[in-house]
């Protein structure tokens, strides 16, 4: 994404890049913070951040392997996900079709004109955003795709319909189970175990706690680790960080200096922040994805239908216009702090490329990888 801004100025391109950092960097330590928090709420003897660093040096430990290893990790995370999600779609159905307190399969978990409100619907857009971040980092490891130019774009739009897809099941046969939030009125942080306690038992609410820990502490956090890595790699070769970041392993053919970099900062990250809670650090990922999201549908405006005049009203001016819409609705619907938490780190970079460009007077340069 960096590169592809850099279409539009090397200082676009550099401040795009600054700002994804921000996103990506701060997803692992939300994820490590949340899956360790549940653990500790099974086993209270362990304490919370002894997860945390279990979990960071796991999945630095795969990611400096390679990204077959990860690619196996990740496989073994797939069939015990769907496992659980099968469960539960199971049980589920059949807590609705045959329990005397159910309402049975109704349209009102998905639309009820009673209660729906739409300015409640938009001021929940930005969790929305939270909850379904990630399937950009597939973009992140084109050069590692068998098929650079189309796997990584078809990859993610096959992971959005899918995960789409399983969602809207999943939250549609639990707002069956529960329509009216009651089961879940006075905890809403646990509503969905709540819920899959009442259709199969204790033990279905906490093999969903277990499953969501560590496919969010290992599965999930190792593919934000994996994105980030190769995003400090792409800006090390091109000049706008440290070249070291650049440095490719002899033996497993990976960025292994971004890649134990991104966790040492997850360690320290996780160690500071986990004290505080997912708020503060939710507040920046929201921040740099959308601004990075911004600049990519504008980058795809100038690149293709104004520089290169490729006539493709559809493809690149009016469907990224109606994205670019969409996002910066979302932006502006972000709260006060996340906006100047997220300027000032914009800000930031901005010096830090003035320094670079000015001072040190060195070139940023943008690959088309």
């Amino acid at each position: 994404m960096p590169m592809r801004a850099g279409a539009i100025n090397p200082g676009v391109g550099f401040l795009t890049g600054w700002a994804l950092m921000l996103d990506y960097i701060l997803s692992p330590v939300l994820l490590y913070v949340v899956s360790s928090t549940a653990l500790h709420g099974i086993v209270p003897e362990i304490p919370a951040w002894a997860f945390g660093v279990v979990f960071v040096l796991a999945n630095t430990f795969v990611n400096v392997r390679g990204i077959e290893t990860a690619s196996a990790v990740n496989r073994i995370a797939l069939v015990l996900e769907m496992l659980c999600l099968a469960v539960f779609i199971v049980l589920g159905i059949h807590w609705v079709a045959t329990d005397p307190s159910s309402k049975g399969f109704t349209f009102d978990p998905v639309f009820n004109p009673e209660t729906f409100d739409p300015n409640l619907v938009m001021s929940a857009v930005s969790l929305g955003v939270l909850s379904f971040l990630g399937f950009d980092g597939i973009a992140t490891l084109a050069e590692e795709a068998k098929d650079a130019r189309r796997g990584p774009g078809r990859a993610m739009m096959a992971s959005l319909a899918i995960v789409g897809t399983l969602f809207a099941v999943q939250t549609y046969i639990a707002g069956c189970i529960s329509p009216d939030g009651a089961v879940f009125a006075h905890d809403q942080d646990n509503a969905f175990y709540l819920v899959a306690g009442l259709a199969g038992g204790r033990a279905l609410s906490v093999t969903c706690a277990l499953a969501t820990a560590l496919s969010w502490g290992i599965f999930t956090a190792l593919a934000a680790q994996t994105a980030i890595s190769r995003i400090l790699f792409a800006m090390g070769r091109d000049g706008s960080l440290p070249h070291a970041l650049a440095r490719i392993h002899p033996k497993y053919k990976t960025p292994y200096v971004a890649t134990l970099f991104v966790g040492a900062v997850s360690l320290v990250l996780v160690l500071v922040l986990g004290r505080f809670g997912t708020d503060t650090i939710s507040l920046f990922v929201n921040f740099g994805a959308l601004t990075a999201f911004l600049v990519l549908h504008a980058t795809v405006v100038w690149h293709f239908f104004v520089k290169k005049r490729d006539g493709k009203v559809f493809a690149h001016l009016i469907s990224p216009a109606i994205g670019f819409a969409v996002i910066a609705y979302t932006w502006v619907s972000l709260s006060m702090p996340a906006k100047l938490l997220g300027v000032s780190w914009v800000l930031a970079g901005v010096a830090y490329y003035f320094v670079l460009r000015k001072v040190l007077k060195k070139k940023v340069r943008f690959t088309d990888s």
